[in-house]
């Protein structure tokens, strides 16, 4: 009886592999015609029982169902990526010729993937740049360069949920983002070269075409990586984590400034007022006499409305360079912002005898600020007459001022 049985059951999976095989040389024809949708229609015929068969089906059936899904590259992006899917299972199972011909595939989605990411990035085109790296990274998640762009390209395109997952992950992989660059130069243009391993590059300089090898490592990318999670985390009101990754940053580097000022921000944004003069006193007692960190210091401070402060800094700025064009005209910006606030109560103001009294007084004060701001941005125009935010600020102080002489000289300026 058991004999039998065995009989019946060896008779059953034959016949079953006869008929897959049947079905698959059905549907390579169907592929073969580009009747794609037939093709997936009799895949899942046999769909149920494919796990069941041998490798060398299987194999064939996750190829067959990649090649009908991705449509010789016209079916949608989401077609494209289940595709992917399935050439690597028929990849994986590493039979012969049907798997070799899921890597040369793979390969050249992986290539395709790529120029379109390249297209769409030059085009400013974010959210579908970042689904084309990211894609490309999965088909085989070894070089984690692409994963990494995938995480800056996500932050650019505003899907910050993704650009967080991505960042966490290299996190979790320990990448630094360092790594060795092969250089040599073209004898007969002079231009730089890079190449992708240090054979290649040897093999141009030993055939004489190039001289001057290099090996040149690339910096680390951690600090800037934790920063960028930080962010994130603070973008989405999460304090706590966004600190977290502040103090992960000075664990790698205690001195860095950045990390510090992004610090300095997050504590004023939670109103510790405390902790941030404590970590702008660290940051200045590090690089007291940097022009551009007490620039951005004073524009910090001017955008969070302690113009007292800013003051401070630009007036630091100055002092250590006086000729510089950013530093005068941040000083013209901070004088001028109290001008707002004022013209906004000026305009608030009612009918009333009071009301119009307040009113010029009120004006008086607004023109006097002007005024002053007016003699840094006059000095900003003396170092560079073609500044065009310094001559459009200029017309438009004139023109609130009064000066109609001072505002057609300006405005002519205008391009």
């Amino acid at each position: 009886m058991k004999k039998i049985i065995i009989i019946l059951l060896i008779t059953a999976m034959s016949g079953n592999i006869f008929s897959q095989k049947k079905e698959l040389k059905i549907v390579e024809k169907f592929i073969k015609s580009e009747d794609f949708n037939s093709a997936i229609k009799n895949l899942e015929l046999i769909s149920n029982s494919i796990e069941s068969s041998e490798n060398k089906i299987k194999a064939k059936y996750y190829y067959l169902k990649g090649l009908s899904l991705y449509q010789n590259g016209e079916s949608d992006f989401d077609m494209q990526n289940n595709a992917i899917k399935q050439f690597k299972i028929s990849k994986s199972l590493n039979v012969g010729d049907i798997s070799e011909k899921s890597v040369k595939i793979l390969q050249s989605i992986f290539n395709n993937y790529i120029e379109k990411y390249n297209s769409l990035y030059d085009n400013k085109n974010f959210t579908d740049s970042y689904k084309h790296i990211e894609s490309a990274y999965r088909i085989y998640e070894k070089d984690t360069f692409y994963l990494y762009n995938a995480a800056i390209v996500a932050n650019q395109a505003k899907l910050y949920k993704e650009s967080l997952q991505h960042y966490l992950e290299l996190v979790d992989m320990g990448y630094t983002g360092i790594s060795m660059g092969y250089y040599a130069t073209e004898k007969e243009s002079g231009k730089e070269s890079m190449f992708n391993d240090k054979k290649s590059r040897d093999l141009v300089v030993k055939f004489g075409t190039h001289d001057n090898p290099r090996d040149i490592k690339s910096q680390s990318q951690e600090v800037n990586i934790l920063r960028q999670i930080s962010a994130i985390y603070k973008r989405n009101e999460d304090f706590d984590n966004s600190l977290k990754y502040l103090d992960n940053a000075l664990d790698v580097n205690e001195n860095d400034v950045n990390v510090i000022l992004d610090k300095a921000s997050l504590y004023w944004t939670m109103g510790n007022i405390q902790e941030y003069e404590v970590s702008i006193s660290k940051v200045l007692e590090i690089d007291p006499n940097n022009y551009d960190l007490l620039c951005n210091l004073a524009i910090l401070n001017k955008e969070k409305g302690n113009y007292e402060e800013a003051t401070k800094f630009i007036n630091r700025a100055i002092q250590i360079d006086d000729k510089n064009i950013r530093g005068i005209t941040i000083a013209g910006e901070i004088l001028l912002q109290p001008a707002d606030e004022i013209l906004d109560e000026m305009n608030s103001l009612g009918n009333s005898r009071s009301d119009y009294k307040k009113y010029d007084e009120l004006n008086e004060k607004r023109e006097l600020v002007m005024l002053e701001a007016v003699t840094f941005f006059e000095k900003a125009f003396q170092i560079d007459n073609e500044n065009q935010f310094v001559i459009t600020t200029l017309y438009k102080l004139y023109s609130n001022l009064g000066n109609e002489e001072k505002y057609e000289f300006y405005k002519n300026l205008v391009k």
